[in-house]
Parts: structure tokens; C-alpha cells; sequence
């Protein structure tokens, strides 16, 4: 049985309330009426919803909590959902998922209950039990509104397993029958960046332009595209503008981080790229990216480190080793860089950073030297179309060129 009474929210992480003085006021005078007036199911509504925009989460759980335990007994399930959405975010996935398991359980089958649930096995690091949620959840009967909601969080956990091709798929097939949705396009966007499909990633975005509709996730894809092409200003411009329209995209400082690299702005590249892991830990990209600008600055520990933290997110992927490999060779470690290139190598044969390493210790170069690093980087450039050649020619364009420079507090 559905869960009675209308949820009429978004479950998604807010950002920051710009004006958060004024709302906390307004929210103040609210909870004041509501003091006055218990049985308002609409004024606790709002001043829910409201607490959830300026992230004052733990009041919201209260508030939702009162709603659950008394009042209006037929509107009692979709504040125990409420309550559960209000506990996933702030920070106790774990105790939201037993909720929403109990509502369930009780016989509540909305769809709003198994897509926050999908919603906190992945906040548990459960990727695989959030798909199989959402799978089901897009196989049952749903109005068009639902699907694209379920179809919203299913792409991008399908893009975390690495399923390009599906992710694409399903979504031009949605795009194709529906009214366009920027936020399914920017997720195949995404996709198609992923797999290397540039054109058709720059030809997505000048559609949805074309339609009025750029979102964070078109306006990054833009910013590459631009990359690719050798314009990192417009680059700037459109990764600027995705970071206003969705504060927390990692993808974007990502891109403003090989931006500010190719300007030799290290300090803000290392701004940007640290944003892009708080964001995104486990896209080794914006580690690699962040050890390359350590590399560039000249300090060996802080590019250890990055490597060493993509190598927490995956141990199976070849340049994770080479990139240590790299650093092992600098600093003269000569025997540890081999083992190193020799993981990498039996993990991937055309591993980049193992290449480089092994340029290094060929030509018996170590140190913090120019002469290191720009062997380093035309390494780097030489080997750029080996593998994953479009990301691989914008960091080519970015780093091939640059002297190291001393590293800037």
C-alpha cells in the first residue's frame, strides 16, 4: 500500500541556503505558529522542508519525529519517512536504512520509500543493493514524473560500475521519448566524456543548448569539450558556471583544476583538485591530476600522497602503481619504482605513469630537478594516445610544456 498522504519533497543533499540568516528567522517564526497550532500539517510541512534547505538537519529530525509519534495518525508513514530522509542526511545512513526497512515492511510500498532507501545503501557504500533497488524501482509500473526520478539516480550509480554504454543507451532513449530533461542529458554526458566519445558529447551539448537547457552537469561537459579543443578560457567559463549552478560537482573542479594547471596557477589547481576528491574519493582522475600538480611543484610527499589515496579507492589499476613508481624513481628509490612499474605493467601492459617511471630510471634521473620533471611530462606527452586519447591530449596540452616551479604557500 502506498504511504498515505502526498511526499512532496526533494531527497536530494541540499547546498547551502544563500540567505540563511533570513530563512533561519523565517523558519523561527514558523516553528512559532506551529507551537501555536500542532495539528497544521501543512505549516510542519513547510517548516521541514525549510530546515532541510539551510541543512539544519538535526531540527528537522525533531520535527519530523513529533509529526510521526502523534497528530494526524494517516499522515504518520510519510513523516516516518520524512524523519528517515532527515537522518540519512545528517549522517546516519545506516539507522535511516532500518526505517525505511520497517516502512516497508509494514507494507508502505511507495516509490519514494525504496529510492531513499537505494538513496542510503550507496551513502553505506553499497553501490550493487542501491542498483538492484533502483532496478527493480524502473522495471515496475511508474508515471512518467517517477520514472525520471528513479532514471536520475540510476544513471549516475550505473556510471560509478563503469556501464558507459547502458548509461548512454538508456538515456537517449529516455531523451528521445520524453520532453528533454537537462539533468538525464548531463548525465549522459558524462558518460559519453567517459568513453571518449567527444563529439558526440560536444554535438549533446550544442542540443540542449539549443533548448534552453544547460545544466551543472552539460556546463562541465562543455568546459571539456572545450579543453579538448584547445580553449581552456571558455573551459574556465563554463566549469565557473557549472560550479554557481551546482556548487558541489566534483567533475567541475576537476576541470578548473587542469585549467589552473595549464596556467601554472598550482595553488589554485591545488585548491580546485582538493574540492574535486572531497567531493569525488574514488575518481582516481582528480587524484592523479592533484599528484601531477604536486609533481609540478616539486614536492614529492604531497604527490605520494595523492597517488597513495587513489591507490585506497583501487588497487587493480595499473597507474595507481605507476604513478608511485614515478615518485619512487625521482626520489632515487630505484629497486621500489620497479616493483612498482613491474604491478602496474601486470595489471595494465600500456600503464602511462609506468612508462614514465620507466623513462625516469633509464635515463638516471632523480631529484626535484627541472630536468626530472620535464622528462617526466614529455614522457607523459609521447605516450598520450596510447590510452584514452581525449583525456589524455588535454592533460598533454595542459602539462607537457611547463618548467616545475618552486611550490607557493
Amino acid at each position: 500500500m502506498p504511504v498515505a498522504g502526498p511526499i512532496e519533497m526533494s531527497a536530494s543533499i541540499p547546498v547551502p541556503h544563500p540567505h540563511r540568516e533570513a530563512a533561519l528567522q523565517r523558519l523561527e517564526r514558523l516553528s512559532g505558529f506551529l507551537k501555536q497550532d500542532p495539528a497544521n500539517s501543512s505549516l510542519r510541512l513547510e517548516l521541514f522542508e525549510g530546515l532541510l534547505q539551510v541543512r539544519e538537519f538535526e531540527r528537522a529530525h525533531q520535527v519530523a519525529d513529533d509529526a510521526a509519534s502523534g497528530y494526524d495518525a494517516a499522515q504518520r508513514p510519510a513523516w516516518r519517512y520524512r524523519r528517515a530522509v532527515a537522518t540519512r542526511l545528517d549522517g546516519h545512513p545506516g539507522e535511516a536504512l532500518e526505517d525505511l526497512r520497517a516502512l516497508l515492511g509494514d507494507g508502505f510500498n511507495d516509490p519514494a520509500i525504496e529510492l531513499e532507501a537505494a538513496r542510503a545503501e550507496s551513502d553505506l557504500g553499497n553501490l550493487e543493493g542501491a542498483v538492484r533497488r533502483l532496478e527493480r524501482l524502473a522495471a515496475s509500473p511508474l508515471d512518467a514524473v517517477w520514472a525520471e526520478r528513479i532514471l536520475i539516480c540510476l544513471l549516475p550509480a550505473w556510471l560509478a560500475q563503469g556501464q558507459l554504454d547502458r548509461v548512454i543507451a538508456v538515456g537517449r532513449e529516455h531523451l528521445a521519448g520524453q520532453p528533454a530533461s537537462a539533468t538525464i542529458a548531463g548525465i549522459v554526458g558524462i558518460a559519453l566524456l567517459d568513453a571518449e566519445r567527444v563529439d558526440a558529447a560536444r554535438a549533446l551539448v550544442e542540443d540542449m543548448k539549443g533548448a534552453g537547457l544547460l545544466d551543472g552537469n552539460l556546463l562541465t561537459v562543455a568546459g571539456f569539450v572545450s579543453l579538448d579543443s584547445g580553449d581552456p578560457a571558455a573551459a574556465e567559463r563554463f566549469f565557473d558556471a557549472a560550479l554557481r549552478s551546482s556548487p558541489s560537482l566534483g567533475r567541475a573542479y576537476f576541470g578548473l583544476g587542469l585549467v589552473y594547471a595549464g596556467a601554472r596557477a598550482f595553488d589554485a589547481a591545488r585548491r580546485s583538485l582538493v574540492n574535486a576528491v572531497g567531493a569525488m574519493p574514488s575518481h582516481l582522475g582528480s587524484w592523479h591530476a592533484l599528484a601531477w600538480v604536486e609533481l609540478l611543484s616539486e614536492d614529492h610527499e604531497a604527490a605520494a600522497a595523492a597517488f597513495s589515496r587513489a591507490m585506497e579507492q583501487d588497487r587493480t589499476f595499473g597507474d595507481n602503481h605507476g604513478g608511485l613508481a614515478i615518485v619512487c624513481a625521482l626520489r632515487g628509490e630505484t629497486e621500489v619504482a620497479r616493483q612498482h612499474i613491474q604491478v602496474a605493467r601486470r595489471l595494465d601492459p600500456l600503464a602511462v605513469n609506468a612508462g614514465i617511471a620507466e623513462a625516469l630510471l633509464e635515463a638516471g634521473v632523480t631529484g626535484a630537478g627541472p630536468r626530472s620533471l620535464q622528462l617526466a611530462l614529455s614522457s607523459f606527452a609521447a605516450t598520450t594516445l596510447q590510452r584514452r586519447p581525449a583525456l589524455r591530449r588535454i592533460y598533454a596540452r595542459l602539462l607537457a610544456n611547463h618548467s616545475p616551479v618552486a611550490r607557493r604557500s
